[in-house]
């Protein structure tokens, strides 16, 4: 878990309100610092001008009951290479009506992105019939946001997630996982320690 360190003011914190996410910043020469130690966060510097800025988020625990073993095409880059990662994955797969998507991402020692799109096996060992390596999304407790009708403005996603990682309780070797809900609408999800909130559930 980041924390941050006040240069000349810097300050994010939350007010957990049942399902209500208070988050009040001070933004002047703020630094993420112990990112040696999560790697979905690197180092941030904001040297805009000092000013309080308020932001109301509704975001909810979501508890994943069960393991999601998934194949994937990594992206060759991010984020120019995450659409061409998710056509290859798609022609790969061939007829995907009944399939299950996801982007899934992490920051890498060098500062970049490490992003894989990836689909849910459809029964154990799917992934070798097209030569596919897998990941597993844990089960566990996340901080998440449903983005309805994503398409029309796909930076929310970054956006979203840029809220998420705020959050004070993220598990130091977590990601950030896209969960693709049909054609329009994306849930968010970033992997916790620990949390109080309200509860969804697969």
């Amino acid at each position: 878990m980041c924390t941050i360190d006040v240069g000349q003011a810097g300050v994010t914190h939350w007010n957990n309100y049942g399902n209500m996410f208070h988050k009040i910043k001070i933004l002047e020469f703020a630094v993420a610092i112990n990112t040696s130690k999560c790697r979905i966060c690197t180092p941030q510097i904001m040297p805009t001008g000092a000013r309080f800025v308020s932001e109301t988020n509704y975001m909810e625990k979501y508890e994943l009951a069960r393991d999601i073993v998934v194949m994937y095409v990594p992206a060759s880059s991010f984020p120019e290479g995450i659409m061409p990662a998710f056509k290859n994955l798609e022609q790969t797969l061939g007829n995907n009506n009944d399939r299950t998507f996801f982007g899934i991402s992490w920051g890498d020692e060098n500062g970049g992105i490490v992003y894989k799109a990836a689909a849910e096996q459809k029964y154990d060992g799917e992934s070798k019939k097209y030569n596919l390596d897998t990941f597993t999304i844990k089960k566990g407790t996340y901080i998440s946001e449903l983005i309805q009708g994503y398409q029309k403005d796909v930076s929310l996603i970054g956006t979203t997630f840029h809220q998420l990682l705020s959050h004070p309780e993220l598990d130091e070797n977590g990601y950030c996982l896209e969960w693709y809900k049909g054609p329009n609408d994306v849930l968010c999800l970033v992997k916790l320690e620990s949390f109080t909130g309200t509860e969804k559930s697969d």
